[in-house]
């Protein structure tokens, strides 16, 4: 009950402050650690950051790593006009890895139940979420962008009511999605 509660806090409260668009803080932000890893990273270690031919997995939320290899590996040497903001973003993107498997799902969602989740939006990011928020029903459908190590959940938010629903392990979902070809 606590686990539950704790996420949602974390979850609701910062939802509630972006019913329209929420983004990360720069210094978090995702999207931007993704489009920074492509760019400098993809060639060496691969895609998505949990795929990787080396252990890069050190380096989540933990750009002092990254600076450190970038100093030390002459192949990362090129790497030195980055900024901290930078390699903070690329450590959080290794953190929290965005897949196509979560617009996958939620748009399955959408086709298979549109009277709660319609009609279709845009994905946002905010607090370590992946959702989307669907205004006349005042409801969210999202999940959780846990490290690689860590399972991925799919949450719906009633927000008339409040009531936070852990949908469980994204994986049977996923697998439900990909059949339907994902819509």
């Amino acid at each position: 009950m606590i686990r539950v509660l704790q996420f949602a806090l974390s979850f609701v409260l910062p939802l509630a402050a972006c019913v329209g668009v929420c983004t990360a803080a720069s210094a978090d932000s995702i999207d931007q650690g993704q489009a920074l890893f492509n760019t400098n990273c993809l060639g060496c270690h691969g895609t998505p950051p949990n795929a990787m031919k080396i252990d890069l997995l050190a380096a989540a939320n933990n750009p002092g790593l990254i600076r450190g290899q970038i100093k030390t590996n002459p192949a990362m040497s090129f790497l030195a006009p980055l900024t901290d903001t930078d390699l903070a973003n690329i450590a959080t993107y290794i953190a929290y890895p965005v897949t196509d498997d979560t617009s996958c799902i939620l748009g399955w969602g959408e086709v298979n139940y549109p009277t709660l989740l319609s009609p279709r939006t845009e994905s946002q990011q905010g607090a370590g979420y992946e959702f989307r928020y669907y205004p006349p029903a005042n409801a969210y459908f999202g999940v959780n962008l846990a490290p690689p190590t860590s399972t991925r959940h799919l949450y719906y938010l009633d927000g008339h009511t409040g009531k936070l629903s852990d949908l469980g392990d994204i994986t049977p979902f996923l697998n439900s999605a990909l059949s339907a070809g994902c819509p």
